[in-house]
């Protein structure tokens, strides 16, 4: 089978999955150091070097023109690699681990360009899908540093926005996302005129004036008055701001919901999704309103975030609509973000630009100057949208009165120098772990943009390797029979297996018909739903809010009936709380190739190992048992001679003694000679 994916340097992909990345490396003994010149790393630098807080900042870059390697390297000799973080390898003292520098270096940009040239006729998914995973199994893994801790990866293949996509990827110790994004906007020109810089909106200051009156004299009388008790009010709300950080970090987590991540899922990857919106609209709200384009993005945020939230806990209920009489949401819902509020005076881009072409020293400094504010979101629903902009500017006006952001920078630098690196770290991972979102936004160009000649048709900065949420020991009771966690857990193994007929039994109203939908729409397969009478007109309308009803076919009855209608299963869900359920399991006609049956609410009870019935001799049975939810217990059935071979097999639902038939496909097995680890995908014939 060939690869869709050829040329390329650092990995090799199957059509339907991607393999965990390896690159070349050099050791560091092999680069060649240019004239000693080290510079110590900052104390918030060495923050991002702790395993617990492994933080790169990347950006997106989708170009108009398909993207040539050889312009981009010859760019990026004269742009990046004039800056001299981008040219340091990391140098960490043997004897004192603490003791971390930046090293001057001769940088080889074969190492640090990584191109894809991808065959769209052999892609058994979208594009998009594709980009999308790639980026996913990049965020596993951690920059080399045994060199300049950045990489571009330049993926030549045509999607609904564009003709390429480029993904830059740079390590959080080289710089805030300010400065990083501002470095990549002075490596850009504007399509109109390829020598002109972009332009960034800055804050327009008031004209103070000049000369002096008797009559003014009262009036700043009062001014300095009304400074003086501004003042007085940002030292108070600087104390409380303060005492609820260190609470934070102590003991006070926000509300349990299905927002939350499980624990030290940081490592476990980021699926980076992007959505355009036109700023016009929010340029529209914020005049209207006589409030700023943060204040809008901010109120938009909590819209979405709270009528989300409504439906995820509206699963078995009446659920009448997202007005504030039909409300589904626990009351007093506490959901903070860790807002990151840059520091910094301007963007700089002029200098930047000047210091990469005419070798000048940059002013205003480089490195990481943030701090974090702990902002509180308001989860309620409103009849009037307006109303979600105006809480949100309330918010954000009383913590623009605060010097929070600038002590909780200094607190860190600090606690680095007092107590280490790992003390600062462990402050600041709490302070993450015990919120739930993290907010930050950056000023992008007023012009359109090309880079290296190459029109940009969007530019999508983001982050990975921030520790995420953990669970609290809040009850959730409104969420449903599972907990959320459970429910991306099922739709992700589903969809991760590729399968295509997929049945769940279950005897009440469940979230887990709507994880199971959302799988077959990304495989192409179904989901037959088998649940008592009384119960579908509830489970119909949450499906059919999600907009996933086309995936799913409902059937109601007695399962040890209906069942048997269905072989050849590649997912089974079944809920161990259902009625006969030994008898439904011996029931259970699956795919002897490879399928998985999964059983929730399994605490106190026996799994499925055992008592499936339909299988041949020549399978292999695994079982495990996760602590999620009430119980989950997977089960995993393959044929024992998957390891060398791939074979046909047809599935389908028996009509009257005839069966019909689906799409046949096979299963690859390889095993990654340099990690060990197995993969199994599937592919068409």
């Amino acid at each position: 089978m060939e690869s869709p994916v050829t040329g390329l340097r650092c990995r090799t992909t199957g059509p339907s999955f991607l393999k965990p990345i390896d690159t070349k490396r050099k050791a560091i003994e092999e680069y060649e150091m240019v004239a000693v010149e080290t510079e110590p790393l900052s104390p918030t630098a060495r923050l991002f070097h702790d395993p617990t807080f492994n933080v790169h900042v990347v950006a997106i870059m989708a170009t108009k023109t398909r993207i040539s390697p050889q312009p981009v390297k010859e760019k990026l000799e004269l742009t990046l690699l004039k800056h001299p973080r981008f040219t340091s390898l990391l140098v960490v003292d043997e004897d004192n681990s603490a003791d971390m520098k930046w090293v001057q270096t001769k940088v080889d940009l074969e190492q640090h360009v990584i191109v894809l040239e991808v065959d769209e006729s052999q892609l058994t998914e979208s594009p998009e899908k594709f980009v999308e995973d790639y980026i996913y199994n990049l965020s596993k893994t951690n920059l080399d540093k045994s060199k300049p801790l950045w990489d571009l990866h330049i993926i030549n293949v045509k999607t609904r926005d564009a003709e390429s996509v480029a993904f830059l990827r740079v390590h959080h110790s080289l710089g805030d996302g300010t400065s990083l994004i501002s470095l990549l906007l002075a490596c850009t020109r504007q399509t109109a005129d390829d020598l002109k810089l972009p332009t960034i909106p800055t804050k327009k200051r008031r004209p103070t004036p000049s000369g002096y009156s008797e009559k003014e004299g009262s009036f700043r009388l009062w001014q300095y008055l009304g400074k003086f008790w501004l003042f007085i009010n940002m030292i108070l709300n600087t104390i409380v701001d303060l005492l609820m950080f260190l609470a934070t970090v102590i003991f006070f987590k926000d509300t349990k919901t299905p927002m939350a991540a499980p624990p030290n899922s940081a490592s476990n990857g980021r699926r980076i999704v992007h959505r355009i919106i036109n700023l016009d609209d929010l340029k529209l709200v914020k005049n209207a309103m006589n409030v700023t384009i943060n204040d809008v993005a901010l109120g938009i945020t909590q819209a979405g975030l709270s009528k989300y939230l409504n439906r995820r806990y509206a699963v078995g209920k009446e659920d009448k609509g997202a007005t504030e009489r039909n409300n589904n949401l626990p009351k007093d819902i506490r959901l903070r973000s860790c807002l990151i509020i840059n520091l910094r005076p301007s963007a700089g881009i002029e200098d930047l630009a000047d210091m990469m072409e005419k070798g000048t020293k940059q002013k205003g400094g480089w490195g990481n100057w943030f701090g974090y504010v702990l902002l509180p979101f308001k989860i309620a629903l409103r009849d009037d949208p307006l109303d979600y902009v105006k809480e949100a500017k309330a918010t954000v006006d009383r913590k623009k009165r605060s010097f929070e952001a600038l002590i909780t920078m200094m607190l860190a630098e600090v606690l680095v120098k007092i107590f280490g690196a790992k003390v600062a770290t462990a402050v600041t991972v709490r302070a993450f772990s015990n919120t739930t979102v993290c907010f930050t936004n950056l000023v992008g160009p007023q012009e359109e943009i090309g880079f290296c000649g190459n029109p940009i048709t969007y530019l999508a900065p983001g982050a990975y390797g921030q520790p995420s949420c953990s669970k609290n020991n809040q009850n959730c009771d409104s969420c449903g029979t599972q907990e959320p966690e459970s429910n991306e857990f099922i739709s992700a193994l589903a969809a991760g297996m590729s399968a295509k007929l997929m049945v769940e039994v279950t005897s009440e109203v469940s979230p887990s018909t709507v994880a199971l939908a959302a799988a077959a729409r990304q495989t192409g397969g179904k989901v037959v739903c088998i649940i008592p009478e009384q119960k579908l007109d509830k489970t119909q309308k949450v499906i059919e809010e999600t907009g996933l009803n086309d995936m799913v076919d409902f059937k109601t009855g007695d399962p040890v009936d209906v069942l048997p209608h269905y072989e050849n299963i590649d997912f089974s869900l079944v809920d161990c709380k259902t009625k006969n359920y030994d008898m439904l399991i011996e029931k259970l006609d699956v795919n002897p190739e490879r399928s998985v049956v999964v059983t929730n609410n399994v605490e106190g009870r026996n799994g499925v190992r055992g008592k499936l019935k339909k299988v041949e001799n020549e399978v292999n049975i695994y079982s495990t048992k996760h602590h999620i939810g009430k119980g989950l217990e997977v089960t995993m059935i393959e044929r024992s001679r998957l390891g060398s071979h791939s074979h046909g097999h047809q599935r389908g639902e028996k009509k009257r003694g005839k069966v019909k038939l689906s799409e046949k496909s096979k299963w690859v097995f390889e095993i990654d000679e340099k990690s060990g680890e197995e993969h199994i995908y599937r592919t068409k014939n």
